[in-house]
């Protein structure tokens, strides 16, 4: 299960309590001290999971 796991969980409320526009992968990894790799493996099961969705502005992803 995608939220079973306490770093996803952790993930996601520092997400609901941050701005609604989004949040980069590089952000995340700052708030939580997650690599960039870790954190893009988390958001990608949160994603596959329906949890939250994704849109692109240009080269950029941002988590929502």
């Amino acid at each position: 299960m995608a939220l079973g796991d306490e770093t996803r969980a952790q993930i996601l409320l520092m997400m609901l309590s941050g701005e609604c526009q989004g949040s980069r992968v590089v952000d995340i990894a700052k708030k939580t001290h997650l690599s960039r790799p870790a954190v893009s493996h988390h958001m990608q099961i949160l994603k596959d999971a329906g949890i939250v969705k994704s849109r692109k502005e240009g080269t950029l992803v941002y988590y929502i």
